[in-house]
């Protein structure tokens, strides 16, 4: 007894060893500030990893996540400007709204025209240059079809500053820069289809995610309905902010609803079978433990935590609190027979085993690159380790009292559910389960794209759609890093991209189109002084230029590469800054936007050059889930063999084959009837088998042990895996009546594999009739 109470202590010890640890090692935890990594491409092979490429991507998202945008919309522009001047006031003189940066007045691009003009003899356009390298003479005829026409409006300074209009066609050609917004009254207006657009920008100080910027989320829209009450005027917004906002609200709804339901049932459930709190405190303590455990050796392994550990280990619960279920249930049916000694005589064996098998299954993780799994399997097998520990360490001196409650009700009850739960109708229901888990599995289909799992506001999708198709941007076409050792190598590596993309007919829009790189602007000017010497005379004789352009006037000029300065990216409201990137670690980076979707198959030849990457959020953490879907299925096959392996050990092959049949069906049957219910699969089906096949193993495991001419033994078994089973599903079951789509997935296969756990698990033993 005493070297009990003495290994009770060190565990105690232990675990304030750890934490004084963990919080030394991470000060900031006291600021509430944990290590929690939330980049879902950390879960990615450090050789699929690319650290400016991860860069660009925080870069771009924190651009994007941050910015709000209106679009008003009335028949008359007066109304229109009055609703937009009401909007920005009411926006600036709200606490919650006021942080927003409203960015109301078109950026002037003339400004950047006029930079350029100085270095218009090295400006030429594609088309132009390719025709006067083939045919100059037909060029000059071409431009001074230009000059004489009634609608080039060609003044004789230009004619004098730019002979053959090269700068002029130029600018003309890469006005795509310049939306169909025009600046008018302070804003940016568009006159389409009897409708006048005001279109007003802003960006957030804070993440969307941030409290302050949830809190103006939720202004916004108080505000917007309340003006679209006082106005005739349409008034539509999008942004990430008002998506985050929307999530945590479902959340929070779905916490207060589901959460509290499932509380509240397993509280219920302590009471009436346990008739008191002690229980209920104690299993409390060793998922805490257990949790913290996995967490806190997780942090000092791999130095951070990712959310996607986090949220498995949650799940772990339903596996741990097993431990807890099969002690309790132990001391309830022994009643005034328990003792400390004889506490775990009947349990020390089965969990052991359970646990042992579930680390055996999760080592099988660590046979992959992806570190997501290898966090996966270190803070389950911690987990559920320390959760154990302190169930066969503690709970004998934490609860040490003696069983006062009257369990004759339980088992007749159970005797009851045993008279008729006969060996005839278990193997009736194993075939059924094997049936429909055949025939789901034969229909199987998966989709990963991440875009399905979400639970998107029809009216804010509608709002998005709708300001995409009058602004002409659709930021879900995705688009392409470029990088390069310099500035130059950058504008030649996007030269080359967008000459791919020409050729691919897929329009774009990239900083080349403004500053070519300074091999294309030698090779123009060059271009241009060969033109200006052959052709000069043709435009002074036949448009009887007086006095004419002077060839020496024009080839005066010099060569000088054009700086990206004359682009003014220091200025916040240029829209160029969303293609310039800066410096990146070692590398200068820019974006080439799509204006049109694009295939797989052009993204695969599109990026065959190291410095292009293919930017699509949506689309790379789908490919991240297709990635863990693939190698989890196989893995899993791994942990079931490694698991099938152990309990040969110990039973025999036959023995243990049998022992392993009510968790294979299990997560066979919440695969299949999964695939029945939903057209498509992901992984968010596939990761509860883990949980399905601890539970499962954990059911067998008991009934394979179980006592057979003990019949309070066998009360015992099925009281504690009924309770394990009605736990979980409270705990998780209610998951499937979540509105997100992942969420739902994730439930509903739990409640299809530990219902079949459960109903099968007597299979396993030695003589249920």
């Amino acid at each position: 007894m005493n070297t009990k109470k003495y290994l009770a202590s060190i565990w105690l010890l232990f675990l304030l060893l750890i934490i004084l640890i963990f919080i030394h090692k991470n000060k900031d935890v006291v600021f509430g500030k944990f290590p929690i990594e939330s980049n879902i491409f950390k879960l990615l092979p450090s050789d699929q990893q690319n650290p400016i490429l991860d860069q660009a991507f925080q870069k771009v998202s924190k651009k994007v996540d941050q910015k709000i945008i209106f679009l008003l919309s009335n028949k008359n522009e007066n109304l229109a400007i009055q609703t937009a001047n009401t909007l920005k006031t009411a926006l600036k003189n709200n606490h919650s709204t006021a942080q927003i940066n409203l960015e109301s007045n078109q950026f002037d691009f003339h400004k950047i025209f006029k930079n350029l003009f100085g270095f218009r003899y090295q400006l030429i356009d594609t088309k132009d240059r390719e025709l006067i390298l083939t045919d100059p003479n037909s060029f000059t005829e071409k431009t001074i079809q230009k000059i004489y026409s009634p609608f080039s409006n060609v003044s004789s300074e230009e004619l004098k500053s730019d002979p053959f209009l090269l700068f002029r066609t130029y600018i003309l050609n890469n006005l795509s820069f310049n939306t169909n917004f025009v600046p008018e009254h302070g804003y940016l207006i568009q006159k389409k289809n009897n409708q006048n657009y005001i279109l007003m920008t802003g960006s957030l100080q804070q993440s969307s995610y941030d409290k302050s910027s949830l809190n103006a989320a939720l202004k916004i829209k108080d505000i917007v309905n309340k003006l679209k009450q006082d106005t005739s005027t349409q008034i539509f917004y999008t942004g990430t902010v008002f998506y985050a906002q929307h999530g945590i609200t479902s959340a929070q709804n779905e916490i207060q609803t589901i959460g509290l339901g499932s509380l509240i049932g397993i509280i219920l459930l302590f009471i009436c079978v346990f008739k008191k709190f002690h229980p209920l405190a104690l299993t409390f303590i060793s998922l805490l433990v257990g949790f913290l455990c996995g967490f806190i050796f997780t942090d000092i392994i791999f130095n951070e935590v990712h959310i996607f550990s986090i949220v498995f280990g949650m799940s772990l619960i339903g596996i741990s609190v097993d431990y807890s279920f099969f002690f309790f249930a132990n001391k309830l049916y022994l009643g005034n027979q328990w003792t400390k000694k004889s506490s775990l005589e009947n349990i020390i064996t089965p969990i052991s085993l359970g646990l042992l098998t579930c680390i055996v299954g999760f080592l099988c993780l660590m046979w992959t690159p992806f570190p997501g799994f290898h966090q996966l399997s270190i803070f389950a097998i911690f987990g559920l380790t320390g959760s154990f520990i302190t169930v066969i360490l503690w709970y004998p001196f934490l609860n040490s009292q003696k069983s006062k409650t009257n369990v004759g009700f339980l088992t007749t009850v159970i005797q009851k559910w045993l008279q008729f739960y006969t060996k005839k109708l278990q193997l009736f229901l194993l075939i059924i389960f094997i049936l429909l888990s055949l025939f789901g599995l034969i229909n199987i289909k998966f989709n990963d794209d991440i875009q399905q799992l979400q639970s998107l506001p029809i009216n804010l999708t509608t709002m998005t759609k709708f300001i995409e198709k009058v602004t002409s941007f659709n930021p879900s076409f995705g688009s392409f890093l470029v990088t390069g050792d310099s500035v130059n190598s950058l504008l030649r590596n996007n030269e080359l991209l967008t000459n791919n993309l020409q050729n691919e007919k897929i329009k774009y829009l990239s900083l080349t189109q403004l500053i070519p790189s300074e091999q294309t602007q030698k090779m123009n000017f060059e271009i241009y002084q060969k033109l200006i010497k052959n052709n000069l005379s043709k435009i002074n004789d036949t448009l009887k230029i007086s006095p004419p352009i002077k060839m020496s006037d024009v080839l005066a000029n010099h060569f000088q590469s054009i700086p990206l300065d004359i682009l003014l990216l220091n200025q916040k409201n240029n829209p160029l800054n969303t293609f310039w990137l800066g410096k990146i670690g070692n590398k200068y980076a820019s974006l080439i936007v799509l204006n049109q979707p694009i295939t797989s198959k052009q993204i695969q030849l599109l990026t065959e050059n190291p410095n292009v990457f293919f930017l699509n959020k949506a689309k790379s953490i789908s490919q991240v889930f297709k990635e863990y879907r693939k190698r989890f299925m196989y893995l899993f096959s791994i942990s079931l063999i490694m698991v099938f392996l152990i309990l040969i050990i110990r039973y025999g092959f036959f023995n243990g084959f049998k022992t392993l049949i009510p968790p294979l069906i299990a997560c066979l049957s919440a695969i299949g009837i999964s695939s029945l219910i939903f057209s498509n699969l992901n992984i968010f089906n596939l990761i509860p088998l883990t949980l399905i096949l601890g539970i499962g193993i954990d059911y067998s495991l008991f009934f394979r042990e179980m006592n057979k001419n003990d019949n309070k033994h066998i009360c015992m078994i099925f009281l504690a895996t009924t309770l394990s089973a009605i736990t979980t599903l409270l705990s998780f079951g209610l998951l499937s009546l979540s509105e997100t789509e992942a969420i739902q997935h994730f439930g509903f296969t739990i409640v299809i594999g530990i219902i079949v756990a459960w109903l099968l698990a007597p299979l396993s033993s030695r003589n249920i009739k």
